[in-house]
């Protein structure tokens, strides 16, 4: 499996927060939002729904394909102008394949709400990635393994995820460095997952990379070294 022949629809769980402050709310559902209304152009989407204390942020193309999706849940975001502004340029780094950080700190739709939000780091697939490996190549059916991992990494440090989901069943797709802590953490459920993360920003060690499906948990073992820069990436059977 080296190529996936359709692209992600959705993308990248728990991403949106940074650190500026928001005030107030309105204690009814908003309406979707378009900070571009031009279909030539690339453009965002928000959606609060009060009832079901559900916050959706939703990035597409300028073919209207989604290329990012977030979904809080018991939150909302105001939408001021400094944070249009900041769905813009988030837009703008999505589209260009920069490093997408923290960005936009959410309120609670109630009071009572609490919870630590997740941090990741990732890039999107914009353009073909040379591999230096290719793993988790599997002879059986298909429908006898309905989970497919393929994973590779060139030596600028691109690390390229492709997984067949056939089932579309609950994926979870990590990288946790020696310590535990998480530098990457996505949740999808789609058949046709991938996605391109851009390392170069990581520090020298050993990192854990795991696709983690509901019948089957693929592993590997990345390595970073500095002074050269090197990356070198293994399976775990």
């Amino acid at each position: 499996m080296k190529t996936l022949l359709k692209k992600t629809v959705c993308g990248y769980q728990h991403l949106l927060m940074i650190c500026f402050i928001l005030a107030g709310f309105a204690a009814t559902a908003q309406s979707d939002y378009y900070a571009r209304t031009d279909s030539s152009k690339a453009y965002w989407k928000i959606q609060t729904d009060f009832s079901s204390q559900q916050t959706k942020i939703r990035f597409f193309n300028n073919q209207n394909e989604p290329i990012y999706q977030e979904t809080l849940s018991g939150r909302y975001v105001k939408l001021t102008d400094r944070n249009i502004r900041l769905f813009d340029s988030m837009l703008q780094r999505l589209l260009n394949n920069q490093l997408l950080l923290p960005e936009v700190k959410s309120h609670e739709l109630m009071a009572t709400t609490t919870g630590v939000p997740y941090y990741t780091v990732s890039t999107p697939v914009s353009k073909p990635v040379s591999t230096s490996y290719v793993l988790a190549s599997l002879n059986e059916p298909l429908e006898a393994n309905p989970l497919r991992s393929d994973i590779a990494i060139n030596n600028n440090g691109r690390l390229k995820i492709q997984v067949v989901n056939l089932f579309q069943e609950p994926l979870l797709v990590t990288v946790v460095d020696d310590q535990g802590r998480h530098v990457f953490k996505e949740k999808a459920a789609m058949m046709y997952y991938t996605r391109t993360l851009n390392l170069t920003q990581l520090a020298e060690g050993k990192f854990r990379v795991e696709v983690a499906g509901a019948r089957k948990i693929y592993n590997y073992r990345l390595t970073i070294q500095s002074n050269p820069n090197s990356y070198k990436l293994v399976a775990i059977p």
